[in-house]
């Protein structure tokens, strides 16, 4: 009885911090948006995607290693998952690039519409 409480508790967390996830991802996604309409009319959207995504990269591996310490697993993912995370990569940065664009040719509100199908 003791570990199927443990185990309805873990699953409460691990539904907590999944939640928890996505919203934060939607308040960053919200604020980079901000900020993007505040510094694209002075700079090429192109350029500023590549900065944009250049800057979390490092900023994502360190939470990784620190993460991955911290849980004593391995930072690199095995090789038969490492081109599915290359093509999501690609993925991320084609949709930011879309979405700076947009912003860019059509303005902040219309994108800020647009937000929640990203």
């Amino acid at each position: 009885k003791i570990k199927f409480n443990r185990m309805r508790d873990e699953k409460k967390r691990l539904y907590f911090l999944g939640n928890l996830a996505q919203i934060l991802a939607q308040i960053a996604f919200g604020v980079s948006a901000v900020i993007g309409e505040l510094g694209l009319p002075a700079t090429n959207p192109v350029l500023f995607g590549l900065v944009r995504e250049g800057i979390a990269g490092p900023i994502l591996i360190g939470l990784a290693v620190f993460v991955s310490k911290r849980a004593n697993r391995p930072i690199l993912p095995s090789p038969e998952t490492r081109w599915r995370l290359w093509i999501c990569g690609v993925a991320i940065f084609v949709n930011q690039f879309c979405a700076i664009t947009g912003i860019k040719l059509a303005g902040g509100v219309t994108q800020s519409v647009w937000q929640p199908t990203q």
